[in-house]
C-alpha cells in the first residue's frame, strides 16, 4: 500500500515472484476497509515516514486487517536505538529525516503488545540502526472456509515506502478489483 503509483510499481517489481501479494495505491493514514482479510502484512521503511500522530493508528489498522493468526513484518529504522547506533541514527535523522525525528522515541513494541500481538520478536540489523520486527496477532486461529481464497494461498499486503508528498488517494472497495493488482 502506497500513496504514490511509482512506489507501487517498484514494489511490484521487487516482489513479482511472490504469489498472492496485493499492492494498493492508497494513503495509509486514511481509513481502511479491511477487517480480517490478510494472512500477512509487510511494511518496508514506512512506519518512520508517517507523521507521529498516525503511527500507532496505522499499526492498529494493520492489526485489524490481519486474520486471526496473521503475522506482520516491520522492516525499518530501529525505533529506539542505543549506543553508537543511536548516535548514528540521531545524526542521520537530524540531517535527512528531521520531520521524522520523533520516530527514534516511538514505543513500537509496546504499541504492538497493547494492540494484541502476542508474539513479538525483534532482530537488530547493521549494529542496531535498523530493526526487523516479527509480530503475530493474538486473537486466536482463523478458520478458513472451503470457499475462501485463503484455501489456495496466503494473501499478503505490502506497505512499502510511505510518501506523504503525493496527495492522490484512491478509494478502493476491498471486495472489488478497482486498481488492485496481485503479484
Amino acid at each position: 500500500m502506497d500513496i504514490a503509483q511509482g512506489m507501487i510499481d517498484v514494489a511490484q517489481e521487487r516482489y513479482e515472484a511472490l504469489a498472492n501479494v496485493i499492492f494498493l495505491k492508497k494513503d495509509v493514514t486514511q481509513p481502511w476497509e479491511y477487517q480480517d482479510d490478510f494472512d500477512g502484512i509487510f511494511t518496508s521503511f514506512s512506519i518512520h515516514e508517517l507523521p507521529e500522530k498516525y503511527r500507532a493508528e496505522v499499526l492498529e489498522r494493520c492489526y485489524s486487517a490481519l486474520k486471526g493468526d496473521g503475522r506482520m513484518v516491520i522492516a525499518d529504522f530501529h525505533p529506539r536505538p542505543s549506543g553508537m547506533a543511536g548516535l548514528f541514527s540521531h545524526l542521520f535523522f537530524q540531517l535527512f529525516e528531521r520531520r521524522n525525528l520523533s520516530f527514534l522515541l516511538f514505543p513500537q513494541d509496546e504499541i504492538l503488545k497493547e494492540l494484541g500481538f502476542n508474539k513479538i520478536r525483534t532482530i537488530s540489523v547493521f549494529g542496531g540502526v535498523f530493526q526487523i520486527t516479527l509480530a503475530q496477532r493474538g486473537s486466536g486461529h482463523y478458520h478458513c472456509r472451503q470457499s475462501d481464497p485463503c484455501r489456495q494461498q496466503p494473501t499478503v499486503l505490502v506497505v512499502d515506502d510511505y510518501r506523504l508528498k503525493d496527495s492522490m488517494t484512491d478509494k478502493l472497495d476491498p471486495n472489488a478489483n478497482n486498481g488492485v493488482t496481485s503479484g
